[in-house]
């Protein structure tokens, strides 16, 4: 795995785009800014860039329960899977073996999170913080 951090003044997609050109096949990692959709390959969003704003909308909506218990929800599945990468590894399984067990736990989690989120999948929300803020799910 190899991580790069580099500092521009500006967030946009062209930025992205010089980083890592048009042809990128790895995964890139990122908060929640649109300039980073740009990217059409492989994207692991910040989890905890995604909990925070998620806590800025409870700031925002304090009566909302259906909110609150979907935060929970969230978090959980979270929670979870920092439990599960924290575990050793089954040492009697091959290399192989574990990539496979860990890309396919790795999608179990994929796809609690999805259930939890697809109904507001491209939908678009109005925060005092942003002018728009694209959930961008996809």
């Amino acid at each position: 795995m190899i991580r790069s951090y580099e500092y521009h003044p500006s967030r946009g997609g062209d930025v992205v785009k010089q980083l890592i050109g048009e042809d990128y096949q790895g995964v890139l990692g990122s908060d929640f800014y649109a300039g980073y959709t740009i990217h059409h390959g492989l994207h692991q969003r910040c989890w905890i860039h995604f909990l925070r704003d998620i806590h800025d909308l409870k700031k925002l909506h304090p009566q909302d329960e259906v909110l609150f218990t979907w935060a929970k929800d969230v978090k959980a599945v979270y929670e979870q899977a920092v439990a599960w990468a924290e575990q050793e590894p089954d040492l009697t399984l091959s290399p192989r073996k574990l990539e496979r067990v860990r890309v396919a736990q790795q999608h179990v989690f994929e796809q609690r999170l999805w259930k939890l989120c697809q109904s507001y999948a491209h939908t678009t929300v109005s925060l005092p913080r942003f002018s728009r803020v694209s959930t961008g799910w996809s």
